[in-house]
């Protein structure tokens, strides 16, 4: 829902049989002889990857002699927005999110409470100026910055007392979303 079109390419497991399969140029894959009962399907995409979902999945109840569809799709830009945002998606069609964990190490133990800056330039040709957007991140070390244009080069840093991250530039792109993880570091 997110590019408006199949994850071609898109590896598909039938987990607990431990069988693959890779989805065709219209999306769609096949399992064949499948035992009956309730089985997990997912998949994986270099498109998930960059989202920050890293997969899809869903639960199939197998019926013997019967063919069942199982829909896997990434929720549109609205949805997500409605569930990480927490509103409507603003009618903006520039507006985006980025999301991520920080860390306090390399080992990925998370910093709660840690301030994540990401601030962009001013538009010259409209006479905006500079802006930028906060946030803490919650008890297990995430966060989630809505609103942010998806049409300015973007950059983000995250503190917390005496560590810090580098400021990193980036871009939303297309999708209008963007996973992020950051790691503090003692500063020089």
């Amino acid at each position: 829902s997110i590019a408006h079109r199949p994850l071609r390419g898109a590896h598909v497991h039938l987990a607990a049989l431990n069988r693959e399969t890779v989805a065709d140029s219209a999306g769609a894959f096949r399992f064949d002889s499948v035992s009956a009962g309730v089985h997990t399907v997912w998949a994986d995409h270099p498109t998930l990857d960059t989202l920050g979902l890293f997969s899809l999945g869903a639960r199939v109840d197998v019926t013997p002699q019967v063919v069942n569809n199982v829909p896997l799709a990434i929720p549109s830009f609205a949805t997500l927005w409605q569930r990480l945002c927490g509103a409507a998606a603003k009618n903006d069609s520039t507006a985006g999110f980025v999301f991520g964990a920080v860390h306090a190490d390399s080992a990925g133990v998370a910093r709660p409470g840690a301030v994540v800056d990401i601030s962009w330039r001013a538009d010259s040709a409209r006479g905006a100026p500079a802006s930028a957007v906060t946030a803490v991140a919650d008890s297990t070390g995430n966060y989630i910055v809505c609103g942010v244009p998806s049409t300015r080069a973007l950059t983000i840093a995250a503190r917390d007392g005496a560590i810090a991250t580098p400021r990193a530039a980036f871009r939303l792109g297309a999708a209008r979303i963007v996973h992020r993880d950051l790691v503090l570091s003692a500063m020089a």
